[in-house]
């Protein structure tokens, strides 16, 4: 009876050894991928500046807008600053605005489109990453408003008064770690 015992605690020690070693090995094992970076505290704060005519905006006011982001996370990040003007507002039969895209502004390639509504693209990226609390000061996107002063705003009838926050205009910043990427680009194709 002894001998049972003993030999039945012998193969629940060996179980639990296999078991633990097991274990300890699936947790401490690494795999590592291109496209896969530790996880840091990526956040940023947006700043948005505005000069000329903004608010009550009549034909020929002009609107610039100019973007200030910190990174103020713990890691190294890459930055953009994503403005969406919807396309309705650009058309060639009744244009409402026309817009200057300065310095790095980059008029994107392809219109996007969310909630159903279609937008031009304005993209501005820093190219290096910013390091945790520094500031990037991105260039600055020109609104001319080129209509009289009445103009029909979807969903809210005719305004007497155009601000540009009435007619849809979005305005985006976002961040992703940089450790990880070669640059900005591939940072901001795989977020």
């Amino acid at each position: 009876m002894r001998i049972k015992i003993l030999v039945l605690s012998l193969v629940v020690a060996s179980l639990a050894i296999t078991c633990s070693t097991t274990t300890l090995a699936y947790f401490t094992d690494t795999d590592f991928s291109e496209s896969v970076f530790t996880v840091g505290n990526v956040t940023i704060t947006n700043t948005t500046n505005q000069s000329g005519v903004c608010t009550d905006m009549e034909k020929g006011d002009e609107c610039v807008e100019s973007f200030t982001v910190t990174n103020s996370g713990a890691v190294d990040t890459y930055v953009r600053v994503r403005v969406l003007v919807p396309t309705s507002l650009l058309s060639d039969s009744s244009p409402t605005l026309d817009i200057t895209a300065n310095g790095e502004f980059v008029e994107s390639d392809n219109n996007v489109t969310y909630s159903e509504t279609e937008y031009k693209e304005y993209v501005s990226a820093a190219t290096t990453p910013l390091p945790a609390n520094v500031v990037y000061d991105t260039s600055n996107i020109t609104f001319e408003y080129i209509l009289d002063s009445t103009v029909t705003v979807e969903g809210e009838g005719t305004e007497t008064s155009t601000n540009l926050a009435d007619l849809g205009i979005k305005i985006y910043a976002e961040a992703i770690q940089a450790q990880g990427f070669t640059n900005a680009s591939e940072a901001f194709n795989n977020f």
